[in-house]
């Protein structure tokens, strides 16, 4: 065999396609250019790499600053609730809500009475909105 039938039967093309997919795998491709000229494939790297690198350090150094402006932020707002909501249960504690009024024993069935007579009201009005007709267990026989 020779060396030229085996290369009739793979093109730069398809050469180029698998080195950018495998790239891309490794997390390599952003740094590095896949050229075909012809038969000839080259890869070159990018001199954008250093200049991304110094950039991306930079954006983390910013991030951090945020985050942690943001927990301090965070845990001021936390001691601020904690202290308003001490103070809130100091007032409730000093004002004692009244005690609320005893209701007469007739009172007490009268409001009874009216309970009862709502739910047969509702009861009542639920029966007659129901579907007239024959029952689910006249039908059957």
């Amino acid at each position: 065999m020779e060396d030229s039938a085996i290369r009739k039967g793979v093109k730069a093309r398809h050469v180029k396609t698998y080195v950018k997919r495998f790239l891309h795998q490794k997390g390599l491709r952003k740094t590095f250019r896949v050229l075909v000229n012809g038969s000839q494939l080259t890869i070159q790297e990018l001199e954008r790499e250093e200049e991304e690198k110094k950039g991306e350090e930079k954006k983390e150094k910013e991030k951090e600053k945020e985050v942690s402006k943001k927990e301090e932020e965070a845990v001021s707002k936390k001691e601020e609730a904690e202290e308003e909501g001490k103070e809130e249960e100091m007032k409730m504690k000093k004002e004692a809500p009244p005690a609320p009024e005893k209701k007469v024993g007739g009172e007490v069935k009268k409001e009874k009475e009216k309970e009862k007579e709502k739910t047969k009201a509702k009861a009542k009005a639920k029966a007659k909105s129901a579907p007239k007709g024959k029952k689910k267990s006249e039908k059957k026989s």
